[in-house]
């Protein structure tokens, strides 16, 4: 075929159309089929004059790859896009940088755990909606690790263990009862007779069962291990949060332990001794004369 700007041939020169058939074998994809056209008018495009223009592949039948792969791509995008917005909401709500990035680590963790549940146990084919779900459910799934994180946050003690203990207690009945009720609401949307829907309703009590199983367990443990913890001199003022950082309150408080510290060296009739019973060890134990801090100083006498 030929095309031209004026009726019939008539007119300036345009295109020129080839049409070709093609035998495809049955373990062949559309894709592959696809990647193999484009190499091969990358090779003609290569040898051509420059005057000649360049060819171009187009197919009915490569309509369906061409959606995938615009898909796919628009889909990257939206998620980084929706999990950058996610972060700096994160980032304002706990105002702490380290919760911040334990919490964003649990949701990306989730969310591509969701797609590979999705995509290969359910074996469900990447469409619109899943496409649309992987952009949505970052936002659904910052609500639990969010509550959990905003407990451990607020539980006032000076022990990891102890705040995951405390988190466990003050968010584990309502989550664990939210969960339920939303996956037995959401459940009535397997029962359609429109698959679309039946597809969102499968998503829906996925993404919330990850979620529970995710900010429960990983989250938890993620916290108890290295979540920050809160200073001595101010226990609603943790280690990463905004107002420390801004204010200095860790680099003062270090300068205050190297100042309170004893020299090596000291003779230990500078330090007061305490009661033995009051030793978990044999080992004599000694408090400061400024401030009365207790301190087990076992290793350094051992070691001079």
């Amino acid at each position: 075929d030929i095309g031209t700007t004026g009726p019939g041939v008539g007119g300036d020169f345009v295109f020129t159309s080839l049409t070709f058939l093609q035998e495809v074998g049955g373990g062949d994809s559309r894709e592959d089929l696809l990647e193999r056209w484009k190499t091969f008018a990358n090779d003609l495009n290569s040898n051509a004059l420059v005057k000649a223009g360049q060819a171009v592949v187009y197919s009915n039948a490569f309509n369906e790859a061409y959606r995938k792969n615009a898909i796919l791509s628009t889909t990257l995008s939206s998620w980084a896009i929706s999990n950058g917005l996610c972060l700096l909401i994160i980032l304002l709500f706990t105002q702490n940088i380290l919760l911040s990035i334990l919490v964003m680590l649990t949701v990306i963790l989730m969310v591509i755990s969701l797609m590979g549940f999705v995509l290969v146990v359910l074996s469900i084919e990447f469409g619109p909606i899943e496409a649309i779900g992987v952009t949505i459910f970052v936002g659904l799934s910052t609500n639990y690790a969010l509550h959990v994180s905003h407990a451990y946050h607020n539980a006032l003690t000076m022990s990891r263990l102890e705040k995951a203990q405390l988190t466990i207690f003050a968010t584990g009945s309502p989550i664990m009862a939210a969960a339920i009720s939303t996956i037995g609401a959401c459940s009535f949307l397997l029962g359609c007779r429109l698959w679309l829907l039946v597809e969102l309703g499968m998503m829906l009590c996925s993404n919330t069962a990850m979620g529970l199983i995710f900010s429960m367990f990983f989250l938890l443990a993620m916290l108890s291990i290295v979540g920050p913890l809160p200073f001595e001199n101010n226990k609603h003022l943790h280690q990463g949060d905004f107002r420390a950082i801004l204010s200095g309150s860790c680099f003062r408080q270090r300068d205050n332990r190297e100042k309170d510290a004893p020299e090596i060296g000291t003779p230990a009739d500078d330090l007061l001794p305490i009661k033995k019973s009051a030793c978990e060890t044999e080992h004599q134990c000694y408090t400061l004369e400024n401030g009365g801090v207790k301190i087990m100083m076992e290793d350094f006498f051992e070691d001079n």
